[in-house]
């Protein structure tokens, strides 16, 4: 875990080595942006024998195509590691005519996610909106080194809204639903599973550093809920350093 904060650190660092441009290019004519940068989050996954909680931290990467009344392209990746708590519950023995409750667990998991997305940037006044469809690929390894996986392919749609409060700060909403098309189950065995229905919400706020708006910072509280089926959900943040040009 501390590996993927020092190596997204680094990173974000050399993004951001020539912060100090005075460069006045405007902000629309650099429509390209890369960005690294960490995501944070509690997950949380209920189910009828356990409950799963945990803290994840990780590396994240993107880059965009936005330009104002043009077509928009995305493509981002993350990679986090999280310490997860697993509680079961009680069960009804007939022998001792009792409920038992096995010890609490405690297990290092793995989540990866890659996305890419298109759509189209509209260009309202100090605001824009842009919605797009896209096409996603989930992995998560609940347990290290226990020799299962479960992935999902996914198709993704939803907007992007940003809107400019002052010459150095925006705010936005992006908000985007997807459904997981082709899951499985890899064990020693591998197994189809079932297609299921997801959303998230996200809320970015965007410090632009300089005047150019080529160095930019942004935060972005989210709520991801993976499975609408079941109590499964992401809650945390992520913490952009984003480079136009």
């Amino acid at each position: 875990m501390k590996r993927l904060a020092i190596l997204s650190a680094i990173l974000t660092s050399a993004a951001f080595a020539d912060i100090q441009s005075t460069s006045t290019t405007p902000a629309k004519e650099n429509p390209h942006q890369i960005s690294a940068g960490v995501d944070a989050f509690w997950q949380r996954l209920k189910t009828r024998s356990y409950t799963d909680n945990g803290a994840f931290i990780g590396s994240r990467f993107s880059y965009q195509y936005i330009k104002p009344d043009a077509l928009y392209f995305g493509l981002e990746a993350m990679l986090a590691e999280g310490r997860v708590k697993t509680e079961y519950e009680p069960r009804f023995d007939f022998w001792s005519w009792s409920y038992h409750k096995k010890p609490n667990a405690h297990f290092t998991s793995y989540w990866l996610n890659t996305e890419t997305r298109m759509g189209y940037a509209f260009q309202l006044s100090a605001s824009s909106i842009t919605p797009f469809i896209g096409f996603g690929y989930t992995s998560w390894e609940p347990i290290k080194n226990q020799h299962y996986f479960m992935d999902w392919f996914y198709t993704t749609a939803g907007v992007r809204i940003n809107q400019k409060l002052s010459d150095r700060v925006d705010f936005g909403l992006n908000t985007k639903i997807n459904y997981a098309f082709k899951v499985k189950h890899h064990a020693r065995r591998n197994f189809p599973g079932e297609k299921f229905w997801g959303y998230e919400v996200g809320v970015p706020v965007t410090l632009h550093v300089n005047e150019a708006k080529t160095h930019d910072i942004q935060l972005q509280p989210y709520f991801q809920c993976v499975d609408i089926k079941s109590n499964f959900f992401n809650l945390g943040g992520r913490l952009d350093f984003i480079f136009r040009f």
